[in-house]
């Protein structure tokens, strides 16, 4: 029975350890941090009866996400827009709500930062979304996260003189994670960057 006791502690030690070695692995460069989300843009506009949010979406490091990237992390950015009708005694309204993600990755064969977007609905099941690509993440970043235009409601669910708000909340997440060692690293967390929220009130005023 000792020995039995015995061999059966070793093996659970040697399972805790290979564990323990591919967390190390599954997450690489852990000294860089992009700290958190930074907005350039949060704003309303209205374009062809629908209400659209302009967003600029960029982290506090920049060249921690690069680090990140090139030594082959992958990457979601989601993101959830809500509009709701403040109510005081009832729960607030909410008049729409829309969701968008990005895919982030490094190309080691064309040395391209590449990011994904969804394939549409309408897509066949293994078909992909656009995919923008640049050398320099900065510049990749830039000219898709950084100017964000996303449709959120037609004009027509809002009502004239009524005060509403705008609840965006964004996450960077590691997509890479198998599946198993999410479940057994339950103290680990898989985000790049911290969850976030941002909210805005506006008044609608019926366009001319």
């Amino acid at each position: 029975m000792r020995r039995h006791s015995a061999h059966t502690k070793l093996a659970c030690l040697g399972v805790l350890l290979a564990v323990l070695w591919l967390g190390l692995c599954a997450r690489p460069c852990l000294a860089a941090d992009p700290g958190r989300f930074v907005l350039s843009a949060f704003y309303l506009e209205y374009r062809g009866g629908m209400l659209l949010i302009s967003l600029g979406i960029g982290v506090e490091d920049p060249e921690a996400l690069r680090v990140m990237l090139k030594d082959g992390a992958q990457m979601e950015l989601a993101g959830e827009i809500r509009i709701v009708r403040p109510r005081t005694l009832l729960p607030n309204a909410v008049i729409a709500e829309r969701q968008f993600s990005f895919f982030l990755r490094h190309d080691t064969l064309t040395r391209d930062f590449e990011l994904r977007l969804p394939p549409p609905p309408e897509a066949p099941k293994d078909g992909s979304g656009p995919v923008f690509r640049n050398k320099q993440l900065d510049l990749l970043l830039d000219s898709t996260l950084g100017r964000l235009l996303v449709p959120v409601a037609p004009v027509s669910s809002l009502e004239t003189g009524t005060d509403y708000r705008v609840d965006l909340s964004l996450s960077l997440r590691h997509t890479d994670v198998p599946p198993w060692l999410s479940r057994t690293l339950i103290f680990w967390s898989w985000d790049v960057v911290p969850p976030a929220s941002y909210d805005k009130d506006f008044a609608y005023e019926a366009q001319q």
